[in-house]
């Protein structure tokens, strides 16, 4: 069973970075006998008042970017870049280690349609700027996707885009900006990946051997592809009543969205993005499509 990460709306919570001593409890104990000062171990933390272990070890280079400041900075890039009717989502993540801003832009300028022109699926798009104290993530945007049908969270197989942010003086906003309008930039390039995916037809069984094939490569578990399976064979949506690969993606998004992403939502993400790269090299590759799609043989004993 997949370790339940704990993760918070609450991002506003304050980082100091503080030096570390490599001590065991009877060192401590000795230093406090003859009140003699620890050695330093070239090390600091990342802590936050409530929490008791660091959030992460640094260098004495690192600059914190703190949640409060990076999110004010992002307001104040969509507010220059024209982007007012937004929703917003904040996740802090194994004890605020990392921080995901999730905005979605509410403006119909920027939806999109899939399948049939006029009449196909209304896509809709978002961006996520990460954070983190643990240096195991950088200050990036990242590209999403949002089916309005059903609000559905989609990713994007686009790369993220990186904000660099000063060490002396803090955030560089004009990169935060930058970063979110090149990610907005990328929409069309998306669009045709989700196009293809739609333009590609499977029948049910092969949806099925695709989802069995996704289990064989450990990108999914037995669990996760058996939720996919009832959805793909019992549509919620008439947008779902085809059969290709969109709607197949479709399918494994209403369950990552509704059942895996309100407790982890970085797996959730991670599964999104995994499945959706092997439909994309399906539906550009006839070779891909019969390997992914081949019936797995199940051997007697």
């Amino acid at each position: 069973m997949p370790k339940i990460i704990n993760q918070s709306n609450n991002y506003d919570y304050k980082v100091a970075t503080r030096p570390l001593y490599d001590l065991n409890p009877r060192q401590i104990e000795l230093l406090n006998e003859h009140e003699e000062d620890a050695v330093f171990a070239g090390v600091y933390g990342n802590f936050r008042d409530d929490v008791e272990p660091a959030l992460g070890i640094v260098t004495e280079r690192y600059a914190l970017a703190q949640n409060g400041d990076v999110v004010n900075h992002i307001e104040g890039a969509c507010e220059k870049l024209g982007l007012k009717n937004l929703e917003r989502d904040f996740r802090a993540v194994d004890d605020g280690r990392r921080f995901y801003a999730r905005y979605t832009v509410k403006d119909k300028k920027y939806n999109f349609n899939v399948g049939k022109p006029k009449v196909g699926d209304s896509v809709g798009v978002s961006f996520t700027i990460q954070n983190s104290f643990d240096c195991t993530k950088r200050l990036q945007v990242a590209l999403g996707f949002l089916r309005l049908v059903c609000s559905n969270g989609m990713t994007s197989l686009t790369p993220e885009f990186e904000c660099n942010f000063r060490h002396q003086s803090g955030i560089d906003i004009a990169s935060i900006g930058r970063g979110i309008e090149d990610a907005l930039g990328k929409i069309d390039s998306q669009r045709e990946i989700f196009q293809r995916l739609a333009d590609t037809k499977i029948d049910q069984v092969k949806g099925q051997n695709i989802l069995n094939n996704l289990q064989r490569k450990n990108i999914v578990s037995g669990n996760v592809r058996d939720n996919i399976a009832a959805i793909w064979d019992n549509p919620a949506h008439d947008e779902d009543s085809e059969r290709n690969l969109w709607n197949l993606y479709n399918a494994a998004t209403q369950h990552i969205t509704r059942v895996i992403e309100p407790k982890r939502f970085e797996q959730a993400g991670r599964l999104s993005r995994q499945i959706l790269t092997q439909l994309d090299k399906a539906s550009g590759n006839k070779t891909a499509m019969t390997k992914l799609s081949k019936e797995l043989k199940v051997e007697n004993n």
